[in-house]
């Protein structure tokens, strides 16, 4: 007996990676894939919560720096799920969210997402749907170092081999993380949601 987990996009890298390190761990995990539930769907997503009983809802979006529209609605749909349900949710998302443009001082936690592109709207939009839910937790990530397609060394090393890498700047500088430190954070994250429900007496084992 132990604590569900339901995955969105178990298929991605990022989250196909976190699924292997989660073997070690003592957790059920559920990982629909499209095909088998219209994660739009609100009607479809609650009767998958009716049926399963998660504990936990993860949600990775398809790629690490950019929304889709089924991002979007799978955002809406779960939020609304857990929200019923009183189930947690953890919506990963991207810096994107404040847009391009350089910020000196970088970006703090109670900072305002204020997008400058259509790509930061839709993130946001995301949010939002997510936020939806009033136990979610929005993780935005700062630029991946490696291992996912969208990665900082997935663009620059194949520029870097056929000479076109462009100019680095001397004055701009950014936060970075490695896909393990963003698995590790989920990993730690997960503890802290099943010790809190834990000590609102919320454990529901199934």
């Amino acid at each position: 007996m132990s604590y569900r987990i339901l995955v969105r996009r178990a298929d991605t890298a990022l989250a196909s990676a976190f699924m292997g390190v989660m073997e070690d761990y003592p957790f059920v995990l559920l990982t629909p894939s499209a095909e088998s539930l219209n994660w739009s769907d609100e009607a479809a997503v609650a009767g998958y919560f009716d049926e399963k009983s998660p504990s936990l809802v993860i949600h990775f979006p398809e790629s690490c720096v950019d929304v889709s529209a089924s991002d979007i609605a799978a955002a809406r749909s779960l939020a609304k799920a857990c929200k019923a349900k009183s189930v947690p949710l953890i919506q990963l998302s991207s810096f994107r969210v404040f847009g391009d443009n350089y910020c000196p001082q970088g970006v703090g936690e109670v900072d305002m997402p204020q997008p400058s592109n259509e790509l930061g709207r839709r993130i946001l939009s995301m949010e939002t749907g997510a936020l939806v839910c009033p136990s979610s937790i929005v993780l935005r990530l700062p630029w991946i170092l490696d291992l996912v397609p969208c990665s900082l060394f997935g663009r620059i090393i194949p520029k870097l081999l056929v000479g076109e890498l462009p100019p680095v700047s001397d004055h701009h500088r950014f936060s970075l993380v490695s896909a393990g430190f963003v698995i590790r954070s989920l990993i730690t994250l997960i503890h802290q949601v099943f010790l809190w429900r834990r000590k609102l007496g919320c454990v529901s084992f199934a």
